[in-house]
């Protein structure tokens, strides 16, 4: 009976064992690969959230045209959205017209 305890202890502190070599290794190869992140120019945010922004709002107000609109004409989902879109462009041209250093 003590060598069948013995067996399967032995057999799980190898497992592990393995597993963790395994974690090592994936842990060294996400190392090796990293990436270096380059921050965007304040510049290019603005542009990102202006065209954002646009797109939301044509999104939105022709959701039904699309075929992703749940009702037919305008409801407070295609409001929300538009109104979402506007504050984003307006925030992009915000930042763009104050110089908005990042």
């Amino acid at each position: 009976m003590d060598e069948v305890i013995y067996n399967y202890f032995s057999y799980q502190l190898s497992a592990i064992s393995y597993q963790l070599s395994a974690i090592s290794y994936q842990l060294s190869a996400i190392s090796y690969f990293s990436i270096k992140v380059v921050p965007m120019s304040s510049k290019t945010i603005n542009l990102v959230l202006i065209i954002f922004g646009v797109l939301l709002l044509i999104l939105s107000l022709l959701a039904d045209l699309i075929g992703i609109g749940s009702y037919p004409g305008i409801n407070w989902a295609q409001i929300l959205g538009a109104g979402a879109g506007i504050i984003v462009i307006v925030l992009g041209i915000w930042r763009s017209q104050n110089k908005i250093k990042d």
